[in-house]
């Protein structure tokens, strides 16, 4: 019996993560277990005091400043088109 080829598509996407992922489990982490856990209720709760709004609000600031910095930033001449014209300037 042949499968619809989104099924075999499906397959083969839930075998990645353990593709990606076999074996680095029983890795040694760098940091206890109750640092870490430490650590994670700490950034928890910076997370819940910053607001998504905020957030939005830095990332679409910075993408509008370096927008601005590369259309406006002044345009320099190539070495090859000065070479050029300093000959020409001195006959």
């Amino acid at each position: 019996m042949t499968t619809a080829p989104e099924a075999q598509e499906c397959r083969r996407c839930r075998s990645w993560p353990l593709l990606l992922f076999d074996g680095t489990s029983a890795l040694p982490s760098l940091i206890s277990n109750d640092t870490e856990f430490a650590l994670e209720e700490r950034l928890a709760g910076i997370g819940a005091v910053v607001s998504d709004r905020l957030v939005l609000l830095i990332l679409a600031a910075g993408i509008t400043v370096a927008a601005l910095y590369v259309l406006l930033r002044p345009v320099r001449k190539r070495r090859s088109d000065v070479e050029e014209r300093e000959p020409s300037a001195q006959s």
